[in-house]
């Protein structure tokens, strides 16, 4: 086994992410429903690991990708699986500014310990776009390396 090597380090970054995000949005779906901090403190802890995972993945893609510029799968994905992988880290940071807003909030909360049920939908719901955003990422990236065309 030590005859072969893995020349880029981003096809094993990425499942990080990948994996990471939709269960760090099924933990902001049980604070949704639940309000209790410890979901978010779960949350909370799933998202800066996936966070760094996606930063790393995006990294690490920009080396792959000028090497496999001449490849008609990269000519054709390669800009929207870049530009989707972006979009997820900002928008995973974003998501990692209201987790933080949020555990701020419930804990200063002195008379009703919570946060208000529209604020909790709507972090949940940012949840589900960085998860179908990463998701989305995973696909076209995938795409670029098992896809044929139909």
């Amino acid at each position: 086994m030590s005859d072969f090597t893995i020349p880029h380090i981003h096809p094993l970054l990425v499942h990080f992410p990948i994996a990471l995000l939709p269960a760090g949005a099924v933990a902001l779906l049980g604070w949704l429903i639940r309000d209790r901090i410890k979901w978010l403190v779960v949350a909370l802890w799933i998202h800066v690991a996936a966070l760094a995972g996606a930063v790393a993945a995006l990294l690490s893609g920009e080396d792959l990708k000028q090497d496999l510029a001449a490849e008609p799968m990269v000519k054709l994905l390669g800009h929207t699986h870049e530009e989707v992988g972006e979009w997820t880290v900002w928008t995973a940071a974003i998501l990692l500014v209201a987790i933080v807003a949020s555990i701020v909030w419930h804990r200063r909360s002195v008379r009703r310990p919570g946060v208000p049920a529209f604020w909790r939908l709507a972090v949940a719901l940012l949840g589900l776009a960085v998860a179908g955003l990463g998701l989305w990422a995973g696909h076209l990236g995938g795409t670029m390396v098992w896809g044929v065309p139909g």
